[in-house]
């Protein structure tokens, strides 16, 4: 997408600015699929299709500590319950016996301005 990528130099992606602003924000580093390879993709975007049928479906969320809650709950008694298609075990538990919250949902405490984003050229 070009908001995220805005072209390559050889095989290396050259990020948007804007977005790479946005990934600081929020403490994580973007990583751009490789070009022409759809088998690389799919392994990223097939636990999307899974969280959004399995988790989100139907539900709303009144608050990010609600969408939270109700993930550590669904993790404990649905996702975490099956074995990993690829290692074959059981997700790891934290000593606690929960689970920490997924990468995704650990947001940084301010909210990134949406008054950073600039005009686009029409």
């Amino acid at each position: 997408m070009k908001v995220v990528v805005t072209g390559y130099d050889g095989e290396q992606p050259i990020y948007n600015t804007h977005f790479l602003s946005f990934a600081t924000h929020y403490g994580f580093k973007p990583w751009a699929c490789r070009r022409r390879q759809p088998q690389t993709k799919g392994k990223i975007e097939r636990p999307f299709g899974y969280i959004e049928k399995n988790l989100l479906n139907g539900r709303t969320f009144t608050s990010l500590e609600h969408l939270n809650e109700v993930t550590a709950t669904w993790l404990a008694n649905t996702a975490d319950l099956h074995n990993h298609r690829e290692t074959k075990r059981r997700p790891p538990r934290s000593v606690s016996g929960r689970k920490a919250a997924p990468a995704a949902l650990a947001c940084a405490p301010l909210r990134y301005g949406q008054d950073r984003v600039p005009d686009r050229e029409l």
